[in-house]
């Protein structure tokens, strides 16, 4: 018999999708989906509803029972609606991309400033022997 999870599978396989990234998408602790593939064992409710939250274009009925098609039809296929998932991927990765270049940008003015320092301390140790040398 098949279950949800087999049914996500083939999902993931449809949408390019891994287990990382899906881990991550949907905050999932590492190995969870793993674990759900073992003999007895499959999604739990919560993971399935925060698969048909983030995956809006999965059906629903066909992820639980299998009846039906896999793509729900969507009203206007030109545009991307800010319910799907593309939408919310692509937003997702420029969260990131964004959060990187702060964390990028902070670890510059760090190396700026200590760079500033060994500077301001070379110039003061040039003065120094400056001075050293016009005293002798």
């Amino acid at each position: 018999m098949e279950r949800i999870i087999d049914r996500f599978d083939k999902y993931m396989i449809f949408s390019n999708l891994n287990d990382n990234k899906v881990t991550v998408t949907l905050g999932f602790s590492t190995g969870m989906l793993g674990k759900s593939r073992k003999i007895g064992r499959d999604l739990s409710k919560n993971a399935v509803i925060s698969i048909l939250d983030f995956y809006t274009d999965l059906d629903e009925v066909w992820l639980k029972t299998g009846s039906g098609e896999m793509i729900k039809k969507m009203e206007s296929s030109n545009t991307v609606q800010e319910s799907s998932p593309a939408y919310k991927i692509k937003c997702h990765s420029c969260y990131e991309k964004d959060m990187e270049i702060l964390r990028l940008n902070q670890e510059l003015v760090k190396v700026q400033r200590k760079l500033l320092e060994l500077k301001g301390e070379t110039e003061s140790e040039g003065a120094m022997d400056a001075g050293v040398a016009n005293v002798g």
